[in-house]
């Protein structure tokens, strides 16, 4: 059959950059947007006002909309550029090439398994992989949103889990070994109940390989676990004690019976009913894992997602006051201190955000959450600082809140006061976010200690 052939990963990292978008490209400079727009705004009211006193066009109306029309027109030039010039990385492979490539060794371990096994037994995991191709082909912004990823992600998780019920023994022995460290000290719930079923189900798929597991906390190792009735007749020590022994099969024998029999099912190609309740046990051990950590990644990426569309409504709100400003005709002087003050308090922030940032543990992929942070930290920083001075202000009149003179110094020191304040409810939002990173890397392998 056609789907039973392997998967060319040449063929699909080199058509991935079709999956590219012009729609993506816009969406990922849309966050700056707004501020480049207001930037252009102020910049070209000033100019126009500094360098030409009368009226350009002669109508009210017209010169005082020029400036607000010069920006936006400029900002969506740029905008479109920026599109132009960076649409190559909206595709599937530059988006988040980490997730990328990892899904590509993935795809090449599942591609190896669906050619040595018969057809019959991989028909599940073939239709799975079928549908993860079919995704990495899709054309759309998805890949910037992130959500993209989270679907691949799940039609390989799914495809690996239909391969437990399949796979060579020695292949699934080795992932439950894998995913019993993935448990130990893992943030999944019951998590120790999840581990004492992989190892009940190691036990009946092979007992040896019990060994390798970490014992159980609280109870006797499977191996050496015998009856009751064996442990009581096993403490009395008087005459009846041979007759016992003569007469009654111990536990070590009947655990060489049952290896006999595993090794006889092994050769013959037979799964025994317990066998296969097994292999399904092992494959809900490593759905719940898998489940544990695509709601992590999703979370991660919703709280991106959230920040970017934060910024950007925060962008629009400040370019309509300046708009307003404006229209108003807004002194010069005041426009300008503003202007300043935002200055000093958006690279206050920033700098504090900087710091904050270089001490957080950069193992897990974010989805460039960390970025936006740094983003939209300036953003509101800059409006903090513009409505810090006016608060604490003593007076009401803007000619001497927003203008050069006296008080200068100490209006910038409550701008860069006010400035480092949004990082005090960024990071109330940076602490979920590290639980969520604590979560995914609760289940990376650990020794169990």
């Amino acid at each position: 059959m056609e789907e039973t052939k392997p998967i060319n990963l040449e063929h699909i990292e080199t058509n991935a950059r079709d999956t590219r978008t012009y729609a993506g490209a816009f969406l990922l400079f849309l966050p700056i947007v707004p501020i480049i727009a207001t930037i252009f705004c102020i910049a070209t009211y000033l100019e126009l006002n500094l360098k030409a006193q009368a009226s350009l066009t002669g109508i009210v109306w017209v010169d005082t909309i020029i400036p607000l029309l010069v920006g936006i027109i400029l900002t969506l030039i740029l905008w479109i550029l920026l599109a132009f010039l960076f649409h190559r990385f909206t595709a599937v492979k530059r988006a988040n090439e980490k997730s990328f490539y990892s899904l590509m060794n993935h795809l090449s371990t599942l591609n190896y398994y669906i050619e040595i096994l018969p057809d019959d037994k991989t028909k599940e995991v073939i239709q799975y992989r079928k549908s993860l191709c079919l995704a990495l082909k899709e054309k759309s912004a998805s890949w910037i949103v992130g959500n993209g990823y989270i679907e691949l992600w799940d039609f390989m998780d799914s495809a690996e889990e239909a391969l437990i019920t399949v796979a060579p023994l020695e292949k699934v022995i080795a992932d439950a070994i894998y995913d019993e460290m993935r448990l130990n000290d893992s943030n999944i719930v019951n998590s120790e109940e999840w581990v004492n079923k992989l190892r009940s189900a190691v036990n009946e798929l092979d007992p040896d390989a019990v060994n390798y597991l970490k014992p159980a906390v609280g109870t006797h190792s499977l191996v050496a676990k015998t009856n009751p009735q064996q442990q009581t007749s096993a403490t009395n020590l008087g005459g009846n004690g041979a007759t016992q022994q003569s007469g009654a099969v111990t536990s070590q024998q009947a655990l060489a019976i049952k290896q006999e029999e595993n090794g006889a099912a092994q050769q013959s190609g037979a799964a025994t009913p317990h066998h296969t309740e097994a292999r399904a046990i092992l494959r809900l051990v490593r759905e719940t894992i898998n489940d544990f950590n695509t709601k992590s990644w999703d979370a991660l990426i919703s709280a991106r997602n959230q920040l970017y569309s934060t910024m950007t409504l925060v962008g629009l709100t400040g370019f309509d006051f300046v708009a307003l400003a404006i229209i108003f005709h807004v002194n010069l002087l005041h426009l300008e201190a503003a202007t300043f003050y935002a200055f000093i308090g958006g690279l206050a922030g920033l700098i504090g955000r900087l710091s904050i940032e270089s001490q957080n543990d950069k193992t897990v992929d974010d989805y460039r959450l960390s970025l936006a942070r740094l983003l939209v930290t300036p953003l509101l920083s800059s409006l903090a600082a513009v409505l810090g001075v006016l608060i604490v202000a003593k007076t009401t009149d803007l000619n001497m809140i927003y203008n050069f003179n006296t008080s200068l110094v100490p209006n910038l020191i409550i701008a860069a006061t006010f400035g480092l304040s949004p990082n005090l409810l960024i990071n109330q939002l940076q602490k979920k976010s590290e639980e969520y990173k604590g979560n995914l890397q609760s289940t990376q392998p650990t020794s169990g200690k």
